[in-house]
């Protein structure tokens, strides 16, 4: 019965246009509508026009009806009828308003909503030269954002990626392969790897799959070795100081203290260490796949820990790996042949040449380069130049060959202990010119190995210099490294060096500040420019460079020592006698 009536009430509006049905359309009711038996379909009608007209009346006993009731029924004329036909229509029309009123205030109050929302974000969100403490070096929309830490997270009790150092160092670009460990056979590390490329090595466990990370926590570390001694330093001191750092300082001092400082050009000190972790029982933890075995006799270990921003300069030497436990580590690596722009023997920090050489760099001239997750194990092929950056606390091990297996490499090794031996004070003159005279080959035999490296030119400069005091032609090689690499901080001082050699002043002093606009937080060109001037007789103007190396190093006592020399020589007292407490606490060991 409801389905039949619903179904009428659908069909409505065709009944003005049934013949059939006229005189319902023109507001008259037939009777034998209202007679029809109950059910019927006119019945059906006689119902459905009641309820229409909101008509309380119904058929009477006799079915008939008083004239007043058919009177106001039945409208006098066609366009009253019209008028109440409309009027009788008006709680269909009336809910159908409704409806789309609904529907269109709903569309309004949505539009409106988006738009107070997008005006609130454009007014309220602040600048991103604000929120950003540095710039985001590369592509964008490279950056992986979603690890990315507003509040201080821990794990294995040291501390994930700020975002502060998430914005500056995140990236998701990498082109360096990745193989599991069991995906990869010792045959295929030998043919593909060895000696040609880097390769990073994952773990279906993470770190669990070749240590216990349990071992590597900080409190258990701290429990274990927190009264041991560890050796830290600044990325590139460590380089100078030969690969470890040249501050002494116990564990404890170091994860509380010391590890959360920066120097002044914001980079946190960084452990390497060389005798700790063979010291440790860390090694009994390790179980690596058999092409990365180490050896005792064979192998060298160095201990990793650094916070956020902390890492190690370029740098390169014989075959290794360097497996991370916690923490993320962000590389940057170049093959023998091409040295990294800005050189080595360092002329920038790692945070340094990040923010300020590698944003510049053509297609041609930007690294091999990866970030490497927790527990992933990094090879670096023998001679590749590589530098580092950490992101959050990270502690990791690196395994390095201590002999060099390449012809490359073994030039190099040569020329490092051919170094050394030349710094031998109780060498006769003869001995010191014929071990000059090697030192010269080992150079000539590289370049002709590695043309265009220019370390070996840099290099190769150097050596005729000792040799034959020869600025002439050190000028000449040093010139071609300066002309492949414009950014190469120690070439520039070279070149200056043999200017000032050969009494060119102005030559030598226009490149120390050459140097100086290159990279202004380098201390070495502040050493090396302020005893340029000191021997010239400028004391004032020593005294203004040898300050500004206080204030980028202040913990190194020749700069104070030789700040207060030129001080007094210029006639300064007061100022020389300032200077000289800070050098005299430092040598008590009292700062």
């Amino acid at each position: 019965m409801f389905s039949r009536l619903s179904r009428l009430r659908r069909s409505r509006p065709n009944f003005r246009r049934n013949p059939s049905l006229s005189a319902l359309s023109d507001g008259t009711i037939d009777q034998s509508f209202c007679t029809a038996p109950k059910g019927s379909f006119k019945h059906l009608v006689w119902q459905l026009k009641l309820k229409t007209r909101k008509s309380k009346s119904s058929c009477t006993v006799n079915n008939t009806m008083s004239a007043t009731q058919a009177y106001r029924r039945s409208p006098p004329s066609r366009e009253n009828s019209k008028e109440e036909n409309s009027t009788n229509e008006i709680p269909e029309e009336n809910q159908q308003s409704t409806f789309t009123a609904i529907a269109v205030t709903s569309y309004i109050f949505l539009v409106t909503l988006v738009v107070v929302v997008v005006l609130l974000l454009v007014l309220t969100f602040p600048d991103p030269e604000v929120w950003r403490p540095f710039d985001i070096t590369g592509i964008e929309d490279e950056l992986d954002t979603t690890n990315i830490q507003d509040t201080v997270t821990y794990i294995g009790g040291w501390r994930k990626g700020d975002r502060e150092s998430e914005l500056l160092l995140n990236s998701t670009y990498c082109n360096i392969d990745r193989k599991y460990s069991h995906e990869l056979t010792k045959a295929d590390f030998e043919r593909i790897y060895r000696f040609r490329k880097p390769v990073i090595v994952r773990f279906q466990d993470g770190a669990a799959g070749w240590t216990d990370p349990q071992k590597w926590t900080r409190d258990d570390l701290m429990e274990k070795y927190s009264v041991w001694d560890i050796a830290s330093g600044k990325s590139h001191d460590i380089v100078r100081n030969g690969g470890s750092g040249d501050k002494i300082s116990s564990f404890k001092d170091y994860i509380t203290r010391i590890m959360g400082d920066e120097d002044s050009n914001n980079e946190p000190i960084y452990v390497f260490d060389r005798e700790f972790y063979k010291d440790s029982a860390l090694p009994s933890t390790i179980n690596v796949p058999p092409y990365l075995e180490v050896k005792d006799k064979v192998d060298d270990s160095i201990f990793f820990l650094g916070a956020s921003k902390s890492g190690v300069s370029f740098h390169k030497h014989a075959d290794a790996w360097n497996g991370v436990v916690y923490g993320r580590k962000r590389w940057f690596l170049y093959p023998p042949q091409n040295t990294p722009p800005g050189g080595v023997w360092p002329g920038f920090s790692s945070l340094d040449w990040f923010q300020h050489v590698y944003p510049d760099l053509e297609e041609k001239n930007k690294p091999l380069e990866c970030i490497q997750e927790p527990g992933e194990i990094l090879y670096l092929p023998e001679s590749f130049y590589h530098a580092t950056l950490n992101i959050g606390d990270t502690i990791a091990v690196g395994i390095q060959k201590k002999d060099a297996a390449t012809d490359v490499e073994k030039l190099f090794y040569q020329a490092k202990d051919t170094d050394y031996y030349l710094n031998d004070e109780s060498l006769t003159s003869e001995e010191k010119r014929k071990l000059s005279r090697e030192y010269v080959n080992i150079f000539e035999n590289l370049h002709r190995l590695l043309p265009e490296n220019t370390e070996v030119l840099c290099r190769l400069g150097f050596a005729v210099y000792k040799l034959n005091h020869s600025s002439s032609t050190a000028i000449e090689i040093t010139q071609q490294a300066l002309d492949k690499d414009p950014y190469f901080v120690i070439a520039i001082l070279n070149i200056a060096e043999y200017y000032s050699n050969i009494g060119d002043i102005v030559k030598a002093e226009e490149y120390y500040l050459k140097a100086k606009d290159i990279n202004p937080r380098n201390w070495q060109i502040y050493a090396d420019y302020g005893d340029f001037l000191a021997k010239l007789g400028r004391p004032k103007d020593a005294a203004d460079v040898y300050l500004t190396g206080t204030k980028l190093e202040p913990g190194m006592v020749p700069f104070w020592a030789r700040l207060s020399d030129q001080q007094y020589k210029s006639g300064d007292i007061e100022a020389a006698k300032k200077s000289r407490q800070p050098a005299l606490k430092l040598q008590r060991g009292k700062l």
